[in-house]
Order: structure tokens, then sequence, then C-alpha cells
């Protein structure tokens, strides 16, 4: 049986799901029913996590899956390694053609997608994008990484991560705003760096830097947009005298 139909009779999902008796025993059906029907259900349970957080689902359900399928997928991966050892060299060769064609598709798909979805983004911005915009600006670095060693969930066994969110830049040197803990060091930075959003008195001091700041670059850039336009008048004027023309008179050539 496969892992679609295996992972939900572990987890006993026929006991939780409402279905016909004679699905229970599995008597009554194929296993390619039976496949299908506990497919769907764990694809759902899968989407139910995703969707039901927003900013940290993926992370959640990837993390999960990982523990949840590793060894079995290991296990898999190499048999298939040691069958692709004594296939023909045609199949081998038409095995290839296909994985590049499927690549190819994935990279439009993925262009495509985010073109559809560029609008939608712009209002759903994570807190790291949301920090970055806040605070970040030219010579500033908001960098994440570990705070702390890996250590164990008490109730789930699994591996939690503690990632700092850390800035360099307004007066600051490699200063920890933030820090997560959560089963993925993605989930655990974007917690750091909601830690640092939620400061709101370290996050006012920053902000009022970065005006400032970005009040000497708009003037600076309006100087240097003047120096150049005076600049580009002077070369025209030196242009127009090497033609003959000052203040609008031509000089007749013999």
């Amino acid at each position: 049986m496969s892992l679609l139909l295996n992972t939900p009779l572990n987890y006993n999902f026929e006991k939780l799901a409402v279905l016909p008796k004679d699905l229970l025993n599995g008597r009554s059906v194929k296993d390619s029913e039976l496949t299908k029907i506990f497919g769907d259900m764990f694809e759902a349970y899968v989407a139910a996590i995703i969707l039901s957080d927003p900013v940290n689902g993926v992370d959640t359900a990837t993390t999960w899956l990982k523990q949840l399928w590793s060894k079995t997928l290991e296990d898999e991966i190499r048999r298939a390694e040691r069958e692709r050892e004594h296939e023909p060299r045609v199949v081998s060769m038409a095995r290839n053609i296909v994985n590049i064609w499927r690549s190819r598709q994935d990279i439009k798909d993925n262009i495509e997608a985010d073109f559809s979805i560029g609008e939608y983004s712009k209002t759903l911005k994570t807190p790291k994008e949301q920090l970055r915009i806040l605070i970040g600006s030219k010579g500033v670095k908001i960098a994440y990484k570990d705070a702390a060693p890996e250590s164990k969930s008490k109730d789930t066994k699994m591996p939690i991560f503690t990632v700092g969110c850390y800035l360099d830049g307004w007066g600051e040197k490699d200063k920890q705003i933030g820090f997560g803990r959560a089963p993925g060091k993605r989930e655990a930075g974007e917690k750091a760096a909601q830690m640092a959003l939620d400061n709101k008195k370290l996050m006012k001091g920053f902000v009022e830097k970065k005006k400032v700041f970005d009040k000497q670059m708009e003037a600076e850039k309006e100087a240097l947009e003047k120096q150049e336009d005076q600049e580009r008048k002077l070369q025209e004027a030196i242009a127009a005298a090497a033609d003959g023309k000052v203040f609008g008179l031509s000089v007749v050539q013999n």
C-alpha cells in the first residue's frame, strides 16, 4: 500500500471520519479505491494545516511531512536508484528528456503564478517583509541566524529551532532585536521578526532615524540632479558657441 493510504490509517483517520462501515475493513472495495479515499482525506488534512496559518502553515506542514516520510522516501529513492542502474540506456535517455521538460514546465508555471499573485502579495506581507519595509534602508542589514542550539519538543519530539533577528545599522552592530522558536527555521525567523515589530518603543527609534536619513538622501539627490542639470546646460552652451550660435546669432562663414 502507498504512503497516502498507510499514513491516514496510522493516524486513525478512518475512526475520525464519518465513513460507510464497508470501507472500514476494506473487504468490499479495492485497494486502489481505498488509496484514493484516504489519499484525498490526507491531502485535505495537509491543506487545512496550511490554510489555517497563512504565515507559517507551509513551514509547519513541510516539517511534519519530512519527519513523517523521510525514512520511507529514503528507502524508495535507494530502491529506484538500484533499478535505474540496470535499465536500458534508451530508457535512461528518455527519462532525462522527460525530467528536463518537466523542469522547464515548472519554471514556466512558477513565472505565471508570480504574475497572477503579484497584486495579492503586495497586501499580504510576512513579518520579515514588514520589518524590512519599516526600518530597512541603504547600508542597513537585517539578518536571521541561529540564536540557540537545536532542541526537541517534549510533546511531539520534533526538533525546535531558535532563530534570532539581528540588526546592523542605525547606530547598532549585530544587535539582537527579536527571537523566535518553531519546528522550522523559516517559521522561527518570522516569529523573530514579529517580536521585533511588537517592540513599539524600539521600532519608533529606528523609524525616526530612518526618516532623518531618508530626508538627507532626498536632499542629496535633489542637489545632485540640480548640479547635473547645470552641467548639461553649460555643455549645451559650449556646443552652441562652437557652432557659431550664441544668443540666437549665427556667424556667416565664407
